[in-house]
């Protein structure tokens, strides 16, 4: 292992990183923490949204994560199990992944996406910045494709609480559904389960308000016993 720590201490690929792009400020990481070596890290202003490129030692493989919110997961087409091969990937892919995740780009937008009328979708519109202490940082005009299929069409979260309530739209069920983040741990919601914007719309007039003011009021019992 000191073998390899000393090949990502040399690796001259990360004194090329841009110090900004695409909006986003790079942090060269470059360090052992819970058997994972992180090598860099492009963070976007205001900290909701995130890439890390990382070693996995228990994998013996390279990896890309990509943070959300406080959605996380890792972007499979940087798997890798050499540095070479893990730094040309990043020379092709790096700057497109960031304009992926980082900012939004309707040309990217998935077909099932624009036949869904999403992004024209007036309601989008009526959202509120802020409800019950929880921010709007991703709203249905800005869709963002994630995994197995789904798009996260909108998360309103307490980044500090580690809560949050996101909704997605899976384009192989043609369904919206929605999941809580509790302190951190997922929960599932069925409150805005639907088939059409329309039908999704009545849901979100009806529930989204209470759920997130129960779901504030959870943390206040927690924090306040």
């Amino acid at each position: 292992m000191e073998e390899l720590l000393e090949q990502f201490k040399a690796w001259a690929f990360l004194r090329e990183l841009p110090e900004e792009t695409q909006g986003c400020q790079c942090v060269r990481d470059e360090k052992l923490e819970n058997e994972k070596y992180f090598f860099f890290s492009y963070h976007r202003r205001d900290g909701a949204r995130w890439a890390k490129a990382y070693y996995d030692i228990a994998k013996k493989s390279y990896f890309m994560r990509i943070g959300l919110g406080l959605l996380e997961f890792n972007d499979i087409s940087y798997f890798s199990q050499s540095l070479g091969e893990f730094e040309a990937l990043l020379r092709s892919r790096l700057d497109k992944t960031l304009e992926e995740f980082m900012t939004f780009v309707p040309e990217q937008v998935g077909v099932a996406i624009q036949e869904k009328k999403l992004l024209q979708w007036p309601y989008a519109e009526q959202l509120p910045e802020e409800a019950s202490g929880f921010k709007l940082l991703l709203s249905p005009k800005e869709p963002v494709k994630v995994i197995n299929g789904s798009y996260l069409i909108l998360d309103y979260s307490d980044l500090v609480a580690q809560t949050s309530l996101v909704l997605y739209y899976n384009v192989y069920r043609d369904e919206f559904f929605g999941e809580l983040r509790v302190q951190g741990l997922p929960e599932l919601v069925s409150d805005f389960d639907a088939k059409t914007l329309t039908e999704l719309e009545q849901k979100l007039e009806k529930r989204l308000m209470p759920v997130l003011e129960a779901l504030r009021q959870r943390l206040e019992k927690e924090q306040n016993p």
